[in-house]
């Protein structure tokens, strides 16, 4: 099936917003919570974080 972003090329950034807003539609639909947090003192770190409903937890950073 496919989504959205299959109408942009990949060098169109609009193709990274949609491709990345199916993928955290997908995740909250299968359950999965999706945060964005700061971390740590000057500078501080965000990071986009996925949390499973057993709890499980695993982040990356934004840059």
């Amino acid at each position: 099936m496919a989504g959205k972003s299959s109408k942009f090329r990949k060098d169109d950034p609009l193709y990274y917003k949609h491709k990345i807003g199916e993928l955290l539609l997908q995740a909250e639909e299968n359950g999965v919570k999706v945060e964005i947090v700061s971390v740590g003192a000057k500078p501080r770190e965000v990071r986009l974080q996925f949390v499973g409903e057993n709890g499980d937890t695993v982040g990356l950073p934004l840059y």
